[in-house]
């Protein structure tokens, strides 16, 4: 989990600055809303993707091969101390739980009001999209194909065009679904604040769309006079929906203005991908050793000093005891030592000398309290 953490944590601020330092102040908005959303689901995904790099040993080659004529069965079984774990109630899984959960209350609640909104008041169609004639005076905001706008300003027809034409790009360009997918990654990942850094450029980004919209058709002085205008007004706004007051900064009145380049533009797209390709290699990548070959004089070597099934049927038949499933045969000769932790010598027996317990200890490892154990052939 802490990998996954860090992993996308690295991706995300990296992809971000990018988009500060170079795209938000360009005028390739369609381009930098995919950009972001690409960024936040690359950054998920990222830590999930391993692309192994197979590091090659050298070949081994075996000078002179050692013939043993007589075999010693002499077994060392070595293991650490075993504590016994008592399960505690994890305070940070527990904190999270909770937090995560008034987050995803809080989105559902947010959800179902702007749902009962539209149920309970007057709904009309309007070019592909469905107006909801709110009582309260408030400011037009957008979820999903409805917008939300203000009964009295409706009937008066004081709403200006450029309102109506602002809003329908959210509704045409889909923008809620932006918003639904990082407000849902913000209840999900609430303690990574990277995630409200998005969140901002990803509606400011939205609003640029909208903007390029109204400008394309109308006055660009008049209708900067008219968010202005906009902007005084105070009335409640929607956290799940895209709103026209968003607030008026510089940048969107200098974007308004601001031409970029096709040839520019085409440099910073592709620009982006020595990032991308960056954050692959160093934090997808995995080195690999690959096993040792042994070289073909070592090969020649080795099939000389191979024991034959005649050999091999005879070491069995002078060893039996070191091939039963028995334990009683199998440690006939062995002598059990028991030592401390600091491996001093605390009591030695013979297999028949140990008691059920002892015999359980032998057989299912790791040793339970006594500290190491080990197995020494009794000399005859």
């Amino acid at each position: 989990m802490s990998e996954f953490l860090i992993k996308s944590a690295i991706s995300m601020a990296a992809l971000f600055l990018l988009y500060k330092l170079f795209l938000e102040k360009e005028k390739i908005h369609r381009f930098n809303r995919s950009y972001l959303l690409f960024s936040l689901i690359f950054s998920l995904c990222l830590p999930f993707i391993t692309i192994p790099i197979y590091v090659s040993i050298p070949t081994i080659s075996i000078e002179n091969p050692v013939t043993v004529s007589n075999i010693v069965m002499s077994p060392q079984m070595e293991y650490g101390t075993v504590t016994n774990v008592v399960l505690q109630p994890n305070i940070v899984w527990a904190l999270y739980s909770i937090v995560t959960l008034l987050l995803v209350i809080r989105f559902t609640i947010n959800i179902t009001r702007l749902y009962r909104l539209k149920k309970r008041n007057q709904n009309i169609p309007y070019k592909g999209a469905t107006l909801v004639l709110i009582d309260n005076n408030i400011l037009p905001h957008t979820f999903l194909n409805t917008v939300y706008i203000s009964k009295e300003e409706y009937e008066n027809q004081a709403i200006e065009p450029e309102v109506y034409s602002h809003e329908l790009t959210h509704v045409k360009q889909r923008h809620t679904l932006d918003i639904l997918f990082i407000e849902l990654l913000k209840t999900i990942l609430w303690f990574n604040p990277l995630l409200y850094f998005y969140k901002k450029a990803i509606q400011l980004n939205h609003e640029f769309l909208a903007d390029e919209t109204v400008i394309y058709k109308k006055n660009i002085i008049s209708y900067q006079q008219l968010l202005l205008n906009r902007s005084q007004q105070k009335a409640p706004t929607a956290m799940l929906a895209s709103n026209f007051n968003f607030p008026i900064t510089k940048k969107r009145f200098v974007m308004m203005t601001k031409t970029t380049p096709k040839l520019r533009a085409a440099f910073l797209q592709i620009g982006t991908l020595p990032l991308i390709t960056a954050l692959i290699l160093l934090l997808c990548t995995q080195a690999n050793a690959q096993e040792p070959q042994l070289s073909d004089e070592a090969v020649a070597k080795l099939e000389k000093f191979r024991a034959t099934d005649t050999e091999i049927k005879q070491f069995k038949e002078n060893n039996p005891e070191a091939f039963s499933d028995n334990p009683e045969v199998a440690f006939k000769n062995t002598e059990f030592t028991f030592t401390d932790k600091k491996g001093n010598s605390v009591n030695k027996k013979g297999y028949a000398n140990l008691n059920k317990a002892e015999k359980e200890m032998v057989k299912l490892s790791p040793v339970r309290g006594a500290g190491k154990l080990g197995f020494v052939e009794e000399q005859e």
